[in-house]
Order: structure tokens, then sequence, then C-alpha cells
């Protein structure tokens, strides 16, 4: 099954991690396995919501390519939740995909970035953040986010390995 860790990267100044609210709704444009088209508009997984996949089981998301009308499905991993860190940490998610990869994960309000002295809840990523930490004295931005994806496997053992 392919699974594909989310990964952060950012230039920050005064910031010890980055990570996502949770339970949160994920945005994300997918690159069709069939088509190789990617869709024109943001699929929305909710880790909440569970929905017949038709194939067996139960997906977050089951949902059809815009182009070929193939199925398509996305499965938030709940114990997956990760931080980016300025020195290196930079997995944030772990979701399975049947039938696409993941090409484009949607930036918004929906992270908190921790400081030194404080966490700021609710920062917009989709540009850059700056604030200043009241509890150290000194500011804290974020600029030039970017999302890759990595692809990841499952280990005999259930574990995740990039």
């Amino acid at each position: 099954m392919p699974y594909f860790r989310v990964c952060l990267n950012a230039e920050t100044e005064g910031v010890v991690a980055i990570r996502p609210v949770r339970p949160r709704v994920w945005g994300l444009k997918f690159d069709c396995d069939s088509c190789r088209e990617t869709s024109p508009h943001f699929v929305y997984v909710d880790e909440r919501e569970e929905r017949d996949s038709g194939g067996g089981g139960t997906r977050n998301a089951v949902f059809k390519c815009a182009f070929c009308k193939v199925v398509l499905t996305a499965a938030i991993d709940p114990e997956s939740y990760g931080q980016f860190t300025p020195d290196g940490g930079r997995g944030v998610l772990l979701i399975e995909v049947r039938g696409a990869s993941p090409a484009e994960l949607e930036l918004d309000d929906q992270w908190v970035v921790e400081a030194e002295g404080s966490a700021f809840e609710r920062v917009d990523l989709s540009e850059g953040w700056v604030d200043y930490d009241e509890a150290s004295g000194a500011p804290v931005s974020v600029s030039g986010v970017s999302v890759s994806f990595e692809r990841a496997k499952r280990t005999k053992h259930g574990e995740v390995n990039a």
C-alpha cells in the first residue's frame, strides 16, 4: 500500500517546532496514477470521517479522478502526526493513498508554531508570518514554507520507514 510522508520545509527565526493542529481537515491535490493528471481542485481529507472504499474497508476520503473517473482513496494515519523542527525534523503526517500520489498540500491557518517561551495557535503558513515572543523577548518568524511528499513503506512490524 502506498504511504506518503508529508514533509514541511521553512526558513525560521526563534522557532522550536511547527506542528499541525489536531484534529484537522487536510486539503490535498493528487496526481492520478491512471491518467497522470493532477486534480484541478483540492480534495479535503478529514481523519474523523469514515467512508466505504468499495473494496472492503474504509478510508477518510473516497473520490473520483476528475479526468478519467477512476476511484481514488486517501486515509490519514492519526498516530503519525509529527512536527517540523529547524534542526532537521520535517515529517508532519503520514497518508495512505491508493490510485494516486499527493501533489500539493493546501497551506492554511491550521498550524501551531512553538517558540522558546510561547506557542502561537492558528498560524497561517500560506504566506510569511512574523510575531514577537513576549516570554523570551525575541522575534519569531516563518517564511519560505514548502511541502514535499516522500514515499514510505510499512515494515513487517507495522512501522513505516522512508
